[in-house]
């Protein structure tokens, strides 16, 4: 089961090599853990506005259920009706949740409303969701993946830009408008953005000269778009994309790789990379400063999802298990 989403030629804008400011964890951050009952461990994946969070965690068993936890820490475990492994991966404003699940004999996803009420349908990743309703995500037909949206109603639309093998949306806005990666003839990964009027539009990454793979993983509501690149070694890097098509490549300081996950409204950029055998969490705030970050007793950390207010969700090792978090700026 597909838990977590955990790409024509590049046309306007330039490439520019960030110059970051970098610093530790500023002193008033505060960092809230929780487990959901019984967790063996609790995988922290989307924050919406309001500070609600939707995730999955792993029983006893090393079954995983999805979760919805509220702004004041309640938390609502579910499984659509035959699931034997639930991710819950996106939320929405209206809380609203998406995901897959896996059953005996397949995969499909499901919206899950704030009531709790489940609704399934066949495609086999469901992973973003966006104010109206709308979702998109990846199908996997038994030959090809293809990308997806469905709207509120209920209708999905599959797309693939030219030359592509294999397609991975990975986030919608509230305009409709989705970002994610293709994977070309030759397996080399480029990434898009598909308007909500079906346009798309490719472009790639390039560290030094060099494309070995562009994974963009988030888009905000000005069309910003997030995600990582890979150099000739295969190390990754973060980027940021501009409406107009400007590309800046970023690392914190000391990173071998860095993976940005998602970007806020105002422009903050979360993700994390990796130091020796160790990862960290950072945010980049619009003007390029990098802060980085663990929550108290973290041994790696995954920061995933950021909001509107710069609330940041996502899980972290303590060497045992994993508890999911809330970072408050």
């Amino acid at each position: 089961m597909h838990i977590h989403g955990f790409r024509t030629k590049f046309v306007p804008g330039c490439i520019a090599v960030a110059l970051c400011v970098y610093s530790h964890g500023a002193a008033a951050d505060s960092f809230t853990s929780f487990d959901a009952p019984g967790a063996r461990n609790t995988l922290a994946y989307c924050i919406n506005g309001a500070g609600a969070i939707a995730g999955s965690y792993q029983d006893d068993n090393f079954v995983f259920h999805g979760f919805v936890r509220t702004a004041d820490g309640t938390i609502a475990e579910f499984d659509p009706q035959g699931s034997v492994q639930t991710g819950a991966v996106g939320i929405n404003s209206r809380g609203s949740v998406t995901g897959s699940y896996a059953f005996n004999g397949g995969e499909d996803s499901y919206v899950r409303a704030a009531d709790g009420t489940i609704t399934s349908f066949n495609v086999t990743t469901a992973i973003a969701i966006n104010k109206k309703g709308s979702i998109a995500g990846s199908n996997a037909d038994g030959n090809f993946t293809h990308g997806f949206v469905r709207d509120a109603e209920g209708t999905i639309t599959f797309f693939d830009p030219t030359g592509s093998t294999e397609t991975f949306a990975n986030s919608i806005n509230n305009k409709g408008s989705v970002s994610g990666y293709f994977r070309d003839s030759g397996s080399t990964l480029h990434g898009f953005v598909r308007a909500a009027a079906g346009t798309i539009t490719t472009f790639d990454v390039t560290v030094a000269g060099v494309d070995t793979g562009t994974l963009p993983m988030s888009i905000n509501n000005k069309g910003s778009i997030t995600g990582y690149t890979q150099d000739a070694s295969l190390n990754r890097h973060g980027f940021v994309r501009a409406r107009d098509g400007t590309i800046t490549i970023f690392d914190p300081s000391g990173s071998s790789d860095t993976e940005a996950l998602s970007i806020s409204a105002k422009g903050s950029i979360t993700g994390f990379y990796t130091v020796g055998n160790s990862s960290h969490g950072f945010v980049r705030a619009p003007d390029g400063t990098i802060m980085t970050f663990d929550p108290p007793g973290s041994t790696s950390t995954g920061a995933l999802s950021i909001n509107k207010r710069g609330l940041i969700t996502g899980y972290y090792s303590d060497g045992h298990m994993l508890h999911g978090f809330v970072r408050t700026p």
